[in-house]
């Protein structure tokens, strides 16, 4: 398993469909539900990653290390 070389949490890079680029995930697939913009439909259920920036510490550092 990889760990993010800043926080040390364990993450899995995947492959973006669209983009073909990769991207850093937290390792466990979750699930979503994708509600309707009516009120009166079902949602959807779709299973995917979290980006692991979303949660890491060091997030803050890695935007401001690229803007410079």
């Amino acid at each position: 398993m990889l760990t993010c070389k800043e926080c040390g949490a364990e993450i899995e890079w995947i492959e973006m469909a669209k983009s073909g680029k990769k991207i850093p995930v937290e390792p466990k697939v979750k699930a979503f539900i994708i509600k309707p913009k009516n009120q009166g439909g079902k949602g959807q259920l779709l299973y995917g990653y979290v980006r692991h920036w979303q949660n890491c510490p060091a997030a803050v550092w890695f935007r401001e290390k690229k803007e410079e």
